[in-house]
């Protein structure tokens, strides 16, 4: 086990270690720390003796954060306040002081800071998250064929069997440095991060999507989408099917790609690229030459779930009413428009119903301009 001091400010900007861990250590072999991959990169936490429980490694996270729930059942002491953002805005946060963190049963951390969130958004059985700089400290390997996250104390060297790509190290002005690559997506480049924490294949942000054909292609077909998250709800955006994306050598059969809708300034890449793809190839990151390498794996195929009606509802108080039709979609071909309300279901119900999956059908109650009348969505792949 390998203990070092972190500051509080440290990890509440995302260093899990500042100071390079690795390279102080003398620890002659990788750290090899067991990781859970489902649709999130887990690991198991123990806090101030407590636990374990589960964090999630959170690559595109400049903070790590913690269920306000925990915290308080833990007692962490409050030492100060912060102003978080997410997909929906800004939201006001406590910071946390855990006195002892302990990752995998290999890392042990002392004075650690964590922001606190209602931990509904981050997912079943999930406490919380592990910034960026838990994997962009030190030289480490998200190894996703073993199973494990390798951490290097005197540097990999060379790694058989990895390529580097074009890509980068970079800070954010917090102290944080995130990972990002250039990723090509029908053969246009984008400068993309990497996010374990987005369950999204490829996000374009506005600007970037708005250099491609997808959003204003009457031959496209789209999905409309909005995000959730800390800050409340996103712009409505679309979800469109490319032919191919390629991070290197690595290459992924019609991807996702979500259209990022709002307006909200170009930020300091593209777009990112989420666990889906990141999954399919081991990641190794080289602090030294701020620079990552990939190495194809053999980790299952996992897939974006690919939205089957074109439909967006919106709950205004007790109505439910339709934001968006998604062009070529089987709900503007059953000519619902957007404006439309929705009658006689609960929210939940029609959630429900509208992810029965592609060959089912849902019979809706529509009110148009006061006129009701039915309409059955056939749920298709028409992406």
């Amino acid at each position: 086990m390998i203990s070092r001091r972190t500051t509080l400010a440290g990890i509440g900007a995302g260093l899990l270690m500042p100071g390079l861990l690795g390279r102080a250590s003398a620890a002659p072999s990788p750290i090899a720390v067991p990781i859970t991959i489902d649709d999130r990169v887990l690991v198991a936490c123990g806090i101030n003796g407590a636990g374990p429980y589960f964090f999630m490694i959170d690559t595109g996270g400049t903070m790590s954060l913690i269920d306000n729930a925990l915290a308080s059942d833990l007692k962490l002491a409050t030492f100060a306040a912060a102003r978080i953002r997410g997909v929906g805005g800004a939201a006001n946060t406590a910071v946390y002081r855990a006195h002892r963190l302990s990752i995998g049963g290999e890392l042990d951390l002392a004075d650690v800071a964590f922001n606190g969130i209602d931990g509904g958004g981050l997912g079943k059985d999930v406490r919380g998250t592990l910034a960026a700089g838990t994997v962009t400290g030190y030289d480490s390997v998200l190894d996703f064929d073993a199973g494990e996250w390798r951490i290097y104390p005197r540097g990999f060297g060379d790694l058989p069997g990895f390529t580097p790509v074009e890509s980068t190290l970079a800070h954010d002005g917090n102290g944080a440095a995130r990972i990002f690559v250039t990723v090509t997506v029908d053969g246009q480049p984008f400068r993309c991060m990497l996010d374990t924490g987005s369950p999204a294949e490829i996000v374009l942000y506005p600007e970037a999507a708005r250099r491609t054909r997808y959003w204003d292609d009457p031959s496209v077909n789209y999905a409309p989408i909005r995000g959730r998250g800390i800050g409340g709800k996103d712009a409505i955006g679309r979800v469109v099917r490319a032919q191919a994306a390629a991070i290197g050598p690595i290459t992924f059969d019609r991807p996702l790609v979500r259209l990022d809708g709002g307006a909200r300034g170009q930020r300091s890449s593209d777009g990112i690229v989420g666990l889906p793809l990141i999954r399919q190839f081991n990641l190794a990151v080289d602090v030294d030459k701020r620079r990552v390498q990939v190495q194809p794996n053999h980790a299952p195929r996992f897939r974006e779930a690919a939205p089957t009606s074109g439909l967006w509802v919106d709950r205004d108080g007790a109505r439910l009413v339709v934001a968006d039709v998604g062009r070529g979609s089987p709900a503007a071909k059953a000519g619902i428009v957007s404006g439309d309300v929705i009658g006689n279901a609960t929210y939940g119900a029609l959630m429900k119903a509208l992810g029965s999956g592609a060959g089912a059908n849902v019979t809706l109650t529509i009110i148009h301009d006061g006129q009701q009348r039915r309409a059955t969505i056939a749920l298709a792949d028409y992406l």
